[in-house]
């Protein structure tokens, strides 16, 4: 079983590859953290993941994000199967 903190480290990890604002080493390493208890909290849930992360993009982060784009839309969906597949 993964233990919360390997779950939130690795996590953590895909979120930085995602990087969506772009955001420069060293404060990549925990740009994204306080998102990453939402996220836990709906991974198995691929709907409710989906959402968040759409919501996060749009209405916290501020990035432009079109969920009918079809690049947006599968940036997205390979996050989550990253998430889902840990």
């Amino acid at each position: 079983m993964v233990t919360y903190k390997r779950e939130f480290q690795r996590i953590n990890k895909i979120l930085k590859e995602w990087n969506p604002i772009g955001v420069p080493e060293p404060a990549l390493s925990d740009e994204y953290t306080s998102y990453i208890p939402q996220i836990l909290e709906k991974k198995n849930d691929e709907k409710k993941l989906l959402e968040y992360l759409e919501d996060l993009l749009v209405n916290v982060i501020g990035v432009e994000y079109n969920p009918n784009k079809k690049q947006h839309k599968q940036d997205v969906l390979k996050v989550i199967e990253k998430i889902r597949n840990l």
